[in-house]
């Protein structure tokens, strides 16, 4: 069937665009159970703890009269406007893959931080510069001055929600660092606390940072990160089974809980002693989630 040799390479994509601003919408259109769908996306290879990717049933979009044979894509650009849509896979008159360079040609337009479709008149500059990221700290700085200035300018309003939404990205990007790889997700708070220096919107990462550079934050909360690393290095360790077109772990396939039953068990307690930490640490909340899985 076309989706088993087009759908694998979806899920590859989404984990090579794992930090970028794409995220996939993996849709079961045939007769079945949420269950099943949830399955289906495994045995396609997608990661344990994959932050991008959405499982569905039966979507559709008013743009597509029919999608005709399965597999079917639509690829929304930045604006969240469907800009294409194709069958996909070798077969029924599909492109192949043709889709997977066209995400990445489209991921090269989308901007730093997004200040949404309207174009400004007034602080064109200002909203180019804050779009491409250069010199952040300068351009937020120019911002809040100007803010300071006019504090009811409507195109000023739309750069700060597009500053503020780019915060909560990155914060919970740093989360997730925090919580699989603490030394790398402490560098890219700190890379963050500098963009944001001195501007209205630090008062809330400035406080992170200080909290994880204590010696008491970086023992615990290491910790819990390197438990939870060895975790899911013990995961890619288990017997994989056979998926659309690989090998595979999926967590919710029978047949790999029953080969893997004994270490499934061991790794299912490690998690268990880091997620009774909760939402202490960045990694108690991923075991929770990963838990939810392997249970």
């Amino acid at each position: 069937m076309g989706c088993k040799a087009f759908t694998p390479h979806l899920v590859g994509l989404a984990k090579e665009l794992e930090n970028k601003p794409f995220h996939l919408l993996a849709s079961y259109n045939q007769r079945g159970t949420p269950a099943q769908a949830k399955h289906e996306i495994f045995q396609n290879g997608m990661a344990l703890l994959a932050p991008n990717v959405t499982v569905s049933m039966h979507a559709n979009h008013s743009g597509v009269q029919g999608t005709g044979y399965v597999p079917y894509y639509m690829v929304f650009d930045h604006h969240g406007d469907l800009v294409y849509h194709h069958q996909g896979g070798p077969y029924h008159g599909g492109d192949g893959t043709a889709v997977l360079d066209r995400v990445r040609t489209m991921l090269e337009q989308v901007p730093v931080i997004y200040t949404g479709r309207i174009p400004f008149e007034r602080h064109a500059e200002l909203a180019q510069k804050l779009e491409k990221g250069k010199q952040l700290n300068k351009s937020l700085l120019a911002l809040a001055a100007a803010l300071g200035q006019d504090p009811n300018d409507a195109e000023l309003a739309r750069l700060q929600n597009g500053v503020e939404s780019y915060k909560r990205i990155e914060l919970s990007r740093v989360e997730r660092l925090l919580g699989t790889d603490f030394n790398a997700g402490q560098a890219h708070l700190e890379t963050l606390a500098k963009a944001f220096l001195g501007t209205p919107w630090e008062y809330d990462i400035q406080p992170l940072v200080k909290s994880v550079r204590t010696p008491k934050a970086q023992k615990f909360h290491g910790a819990a990160s390197k438990s939870l690393a060895k975790a899911l290095g013990e995961l890619q360790k288990l017997k994989s089974i056979q998926g659309n077109g690989a090998q595979v772990l999926n967590p919710l396939d029978a047949e790999f809980r029953a080969t893997n039953r004994k270490k499934l068990d061991a790794i299912i307690q490690s998690l268990d002693a880091i997620g009774d930490q909760g939402s202490a640490t960045p990694a108690g909340k991923l075991s929770v989630q990963l838990l939810a899985l392997l249970q």
